[in-house]
């Protein structure tokens, strides 16, 4: 008898164990429901979801959204929103018609024809089909193609990430730039938000004024404009070919 209780009283705390150890809180603060004018609770597949309709605000940790209809699924705090839709953070702005968002990764995907993201600091703004997005890393990127609009640059590419820290944009596949003092087609290209520097990678070709400059390796410094390229550069100018290791352009001297 003394066995058994002993037993019982194992298997007691093992159990506990078990319990205790499967209940995880859910990272990140909760999804907020900040204004809706009609909200009606649904059970989806045994889970409670709020169907939230017409001028819906939703908050999570300081990012605001906005949209006409959003389904808000508390036990995983996720929410797919439709309609105008809106999200308000710090420093940017994105739009689109239709978003799915998890709270607990702090994770987003807008959809739209197309979707913007204004960085308001800088005034660039990005237009793109498809955009993912990080609210706590403050970083996007686009795989579908996109298009971006700075103080200095025009730029299309095939994919494209943007971090806040440091503002930068990195863009791949297929890259064309046009800037007020510079061209570039190349394949990897990083732009330096608040410096306009570009850092281009692999065969890249740059047009300025007369000149045509090729290489695999460079910087371009916008308020300098001036050009450092490295390996395997070619540089043509009127009727004369330079080919060198690396070669340092300064385009005020000529």
């Amino acid at each position: 008898m003394r066995r058994l209780a002993i037993a019982v009283v194992s298997l007691a705390l093992c159990l506990n164990q078990i319990v205790v150890t499967g209940q995880v809180a859910p990272a990140g603060h909760r999804v907020e429901i900040r204004q809706a004018r009609t909200m009606k609770p649904l059970k989806v597949g045994g889970a409670m979801v709020m169907r939230l309709i017409d001028s819906v605000i939703l908050e999570h940790e300081g990012t605001l959204l906005y949209c006409d209809s959003a389904y808000v699924y508390q036990e995983n705090n996720s929410f797919d929103a439709y309609g105008k839709v809106r999200i308000e953070g710090e420093g940017n702005l994105i739009e689109g018609s239709a978003l799915y968002y998890m709270g607990a990764t702090r994770e987003g995907r807008m959809v739209g024809q197309p979707v913007l993201m204004l960085d308001k600091e800088s005034g660039t703004r990005l237009w793109t089909d498809f955009l993912f997005f990080n609210t706590e890393a403050n970083s996007a990127y686009f795989v579908s193609g996109g298009r971006v609009e700075s103080p200095d640059y025009r730029v299309q590419s095939q994919r494209g990430f943007y971090a806040s820290s440091p503002a930068r944009i990195t863009f791949a596949g297929q890259v064309v730039i046009r800037g007020k003092d510079v061209n570039l087609l190349g394949d990897s290209v990083e732009m330096y938000r608040n410096s306009g520097e570009l850092h281009f990678f692999h065969a890249t070709r740059l047009y300025q004024d007369s000149a045509f400059l090729y290489g695999d390796k460079g910087v371009y410094y916008r308020d300098a404009r001036r050009l450092s390229v490295h390996s395997n550069v070619l540089f043509r100018r009127g009727g004369n070919t330079l080919y060198s290791d690396s070669l340092d352009y300064d385009q005020q001297l000529g």
